[in-house]
């Protein structure tokens, strides 16, 4: 199999699996359609996967008979684990089960996370839970849910006892639809905040997704779960093949970074590109890869580009695209190049004065507070400012050769004159005043682009034909080395506001293409 059907496989397989059973055939029968080798690959890895050994694939028979290998005084409520007591269990995963219990020590409620019976006998498993604990316990920030101990029974039985964090994951409050503003906002940086002070301890998480974000009953953000989480001494131990096997993917593949995808080395980028795709999916309410048909998110993830913001959400949250956008890149080296440059970025926000709307956050009519992003700007975005600037000298400096050819009838040539001298000053007025904004108001570039837009087009448009006029004026006068500068000033300027304004537009701007 060569890399390209590689890639291919291993995307249509992920997204195969997040289906259920029985709707991979017609899954497969759409996906794979003009390539039939891929579906044998597929297919059999499937095969493959439904025989293998996690045990939330399998049936309810063998996980009964498994789960009975675990002592109940484990799994039943009111026993003890250790110095624990169990309340009820709150959730199940790859690795095993999370329970609620009270520490009978410090009489407080902590997150059992146990691992199954399967799990605990494979030596890699354990090290990665040993892993996320060091990981969680290295980590000092609010953001972090606290990792109090890591236990083993004498039975053999592995857990986590860890902050216990009341409230509804992220994954809930998106399910009920787009997040406020306000919480958009807050909810990134309280990520990016968290995620940055286990980047500036070596660590990335490699797993960021909703499922893995809690908020508090007291509005604060946790991270969860660093079971995937690199640190500099796993990263030795990942080189030496002791808890990962090259070329395998780690992570949750809706959340995955291409190079994720792809099984390449991953780093911090990846956990930018993974929170790119949760702030997209915080304000739409869907995942900026979705869609319905081919082919596969997966696919969509590393070749195609992410699905643009709604008009409303632009309006709402000005800026959120460009922040995303750049999220998003393919090349992890386009990214932010830490943490730390998307926290500033999220920090950046014009607090307007209150603007008489609908509330988003009660629904009723009141002074509600509108929230802009202060926009990062992509390098790109230098080209069109350079082109504002240009056009705008240009426009200015025509002015003097039309001057000094002053023929035919003072009256028409004085109107003439005048009349190229406005639309100059119009379209250099309003193009300096967006390069202004671009630097000091970001957050309003978008709305100022948006309503200045016609007016500049119109002074383009009679600039070129009064400058064509004027160089026919110039040549009647036999003034003709003026005229033919004019004349290439008309063609030029008419070029670059059909031509080049779009491309650089379209560079320094391009979620809205």
């Amino acid at each position: 199999m060569d890399p390209d059907q590689w890639r291919r496989v291993n995307a249509m397989l992920q997204d195969a699996l997040a289906r259920p059973a029985d709707e991979r055939a017609a899954f497969l029968d759409q996906a794979c359609r003009s390539r039939p080798d891929d579906r044998r690959e597929v297919e059999s890895l499937l095969s493959h996967h439904d025989e293998g050994s996690d045990f939330l694939e399998r049936g309810p028979g063998e996980l009964a008979a498994a789960l009975m290998m675990l002592p109940s005084s484990a799994l039943a409520v009111g026993r003890r684990l250790g110095p624990y007591t169990i309340i009820k269990e709150l959730g199940r995963g790859g690795m095993g089960t999370v329970y609620l219990a009270r520490d009978t020590r410090l009489d407080r409620l902590v997150a059992l996370k146990v691992l199954s019976p399967e799990v605990s006998q494979d030596a890699r498993q354990r090290e990665r839970l040993k892993q996320e604990a060091r990981a969680s316990a290295s980590v000092s920030h609010p953001g972090v849910a606290h990792v109090y101990a890591l236990e083993e029974t004498e039975d053999g039985i592995q857990y986590i006892a860890s902050e216990y964090v009341a409230g509804r994951t992220l994954r809930q409050e998106i399910d009920e639809g787009p997040l406020t503003p306000e919480l958009v906002v807050s909810t990134a940086l309280g990520i990016a905040k968290a995620a940055a002070a286990a980047h500036d301890r070596g660590i990335a998480h490699r797993d960021l997704k909703p499922e893995n974000v809690m908020r508090a009953e007291d509005g604060t953000v946790k991270v969860l779960d660093f079971g995937l989480a690199r640190t500099p001494a796993a990263a030795t131990e990942q080189a030496q093949g002791r808890l990962t096997v090259p070329g395998s993917m780690i992570g949750t593949p809706e959340y995955m970074s291409p190079e994720q995808l792809r099984g390449s080395e991953i780093g911090f980028a990846t956990d930018v590109f993974s929170l790119g795709l949760m702030i997209h999916e915080m304000a739409v309410g869907a995942h900026p890869f979705g869609g319905s048909g081919p082919p596969p998110m997966l696919v969509r993830i590393l070749e195609e580009k992410p699905n643009a913001v709604p008009p409303d959400v632009r309006a709402a949250l000005p800026g959120l695209e460009a922040i995303v956008w750049r999220c998003l890149q393919k090349d992890p080296v386009q990214r932010y190049a830490s943490m730390e440059e998307l926290v500033a970025d999220l920090d950046r926000i014009d607090l307007e004065l209150p603007v008489e709307g609908v509330s988003r956050v009660t629904g009723s009519l009141e002074p509600t507070v509108s929230t802009r992003f202060r926009a990062p700007l992509p390098q790109s975005q230098w080209w069109w400012r350079f082109h504002q600037l240009a056009i705008s000298l240009l426009y200015v400096g025509v002015a003097y050769p039309v001057w000094t050819v002053r023929a035919g009838p003072r009256p028409v040539y004085g109107v003439l004159f005048l009349a190229l001298v406005a639309a100059a000053a119009l379209a250099t007025t309003m193009r300096l005043h967006l390069v202004f904004t671009s630097i000091v108001h970001p957050g309003r570039l978008a709305s100022e682009r948006h309503r200045s837009h016609v007016w500049i087009r119109l002074a383009d448009w009679l600039m070129s034909l009064l400058l064509l006029v004027a160089a026919g004026v110039a040549l009647v006068g036999e003034r003709l080395w003026i005229g033919a500068v004019l004349a290439t000033v008309a063609a030029c300027g008419t070029v670059a506001f059909l031509l080049i304004e779009p491309a650089t537009t379209d560079a320094a701007f391009p979620s809205e293409g």
